[in-house]
């Protein structure tokens, strides 16, 4: 029933394919002409949650006993999910501000995409060339080793030319 909802939600005649490959187009025809937009952000930093200690944890509450939960939760003025709202870890707060140098800005192709300073991936210096040791993307670990990936979301074209 949900796919049903969702197949008629949007009318059979916008080609989604076609908007997006539109909007791709303009987006690198202004990268073409030098154009990056870049939004204003208050925050020179990224918030991503911690984990939480397993003995913190809330404990699963059985399909069963959910309503009862609830109704719990609702008493003395909302404050039971007061409390669990204020039980959650703290987001631990990761710098990006190599990424955001002027001479970097034209290397981020969104404005909202940045490496973290402590994950990103660092070229070699080119003499006389400032932020020549920038590019957007970070390593990632893999199973068994650290710094096993390099991703880079949303890469232009300039990163591919040598």
């Amino acid at each position: 029933m949900l796919s049903k909802t969702a197949d008629n939600a949007y009318p059979s005649t916008l080609d989604l394919e076609a908007v997006n490959e539109k909007a791709e187009l303009r987006e690198f025809a202004s990268l073409q002409n030098g154009n990056v937009e870049h939004e204003e952000e208050e925050e020179e930093t990224v918030a991503y949650p911690e984990v939480i200690p397993e003995e913190e944890r809330m404990k699963p509450i059985p399909r069963s006993a959910f309503s009862q939960h609830v109704k719990e939760m609702h008493r003395e003025r909302e404050k039971g999910f007061e409390l669990e709202y204020h039980s959650l870890a703290s987001p631990k707060v990761y710098p990006h501000f190599i990424a955001k140098l002027d001479c970097n800005g034209p290397k981020n192709r969104f404005a909202n995409i940045y490496p973290f300073d402590d994950s990103r991936v660092v070229l070699s210096v080119l003499d006389g060339i400032e932020g020549s040791d920038y590019i957007n993307a970070s390593f990632i670990d893999g199973y068994n080793r650290q710094n096993a990936y390099i991703a880079a979301q949303g890469t232009g074209i300039q990163s591919f030319i040598l």
